[in-house]
């Protein structure tokens, strides 16, 4: 049960993630995917932007939500996610405009098109408020639109991803959101898991606290310290049976 938790949860989470300590956005990406990517230990780095926007199918505005979405690139995210093989259709992320359409591509949970009733090939709305003022939004300005077509969906098979997440490319990511050239955050995979911790180590190290660098046993703590604690009460109760019929054994050889 561990593993599979374990492996669900990372699979779709970076094993660990680099950041810039002012919460901006990081300009020299590139160059820093190429310094994280030589570090030891590591199995490959990629650029993503994460924001939090509203979302809407554009055939029935009833129904707006919040979703969290990631930019990234498909050539360079699959090597840090497992987001491919959780696809519905293909096992290849396209995010890219739709063909015969110019509107972009944007592939979302199961969870959250069900709720939205979309599928592929459905349009959604995203509204983003990048660079609003608080005297705008008192004053009833509007959010910007952004139409986007539905690609593909996905099931990881946690609830908290297939209900709450939506990816776009990079590219779009930064255009509606007006970040220019910049990514918020490096995703990388180590090759083992459970060296996570040391790589961030080392990782926070030679970047000299410029970044903030995190593991993915920082992003659910509590969970995995519940299922720890699971491990040593299952074992005592399975110890208590064993000397049980240890000593049920024995009496009868006795007698």
């Amino acid at each position: 049960f561990t593993g599979e938790v374990k492996e669900r949860l990372i699979g779709m989470q970076a094993h660990v993630t680099v950041q810039r300590l002012s919460g901006e956005g990081i300009a020299e990406y590139q160059g820093l995917v190429e310094q994280v990517g030589r570090f030891p230990g590591v199995a490959g780095a990629a650029p993503v932007i994460e924001s939090k926007v509203l979302i809407t199918a554009r055939r029935d505005n009833g129904e707006v939500d919040g979703v969290l979405i990631w930019g990234v690139e498909p050539e360079s995210f699959h090597r840090v996610s497992d987001l491919h093989q959780h696809l519905r259709d293909e096992p290849v992320l396209h995010l890219g405009p739709a063909e015969g359409r110019r509107v972009p591509g944007i592939v979302l949970g199961s969870y959250l098109a069900r709720r939205l009733k979309v599928g592929p090939g459905d349009e959604v709305l995203l509204m983003t408020v990048a660079n609003m003022e608080v005297e705008e939004a008192l004053a009833g300005v509007t959010p910007k639109l952004w139409p986007f077509v539905v690609t593909d969906t996905f099931e990881s098979g946690l609830y908290q991803y297939d209900d709450n997440f939506a990816f776009i490319s990079l590219a779009d990511a930064q255009r509606i959101l007006l970040l220019g050239d910049t990514a918020t955050t490096i995703h990388i995979r180590v090759t083992d898991p459970d060296q996570a911790v040391p790589v961030r180590k080392g990782l926070d190290a030679e970047l000299q606290s410029l970044y903030l660098v995190r593991d993915w046993t920082q992003h659910s703590p509590e969970l995995f310290r519940w299922m720890a604690l699971e491990k040593w009460v299952i074992f005592i109760a399975l110890s208590l049976i064993i000397v049980v019929a240890a000593f049920n054994i024995m009496s009868n050889l006795i007698m």
